[in-house]
């Protein structure tokens, strides 16, 4: 595959809606979800950081606020 982690997170939020570390690590290999957030969020994209809490265990979900559109030629 030839997308970067920060590509195919920004696809999966586009696509999927919301992101988790297991889910980015399962899927991408990615194991520093939090800096490729943050990558993303300096480039300008707005995204939202909601702290879930199950069975005890609390971890982060990811979604897209939004994204920057391409600027007009």
């Amino acid at each position: 595959c030839n997308q970067t982690q920060k590509q195919m997170v920004l696809s999966h939020l586009r696509n999927r809606g919301s992101i988790t570390t297991l889910i980015a690590t399962k899927r991408y290999l990615c194991f520093r979800l939090s800096e490729r957030i943050r990558e993303l969020e300096r480039d300008g994209h707005l995204i939202n950081h909601v702290s879930i809490t199950r069975r005890g265990r609390t971890y982060t979900a990811y979604s897209l606020i939004e994204w920057k559109q391409a600027r007009a030629a």
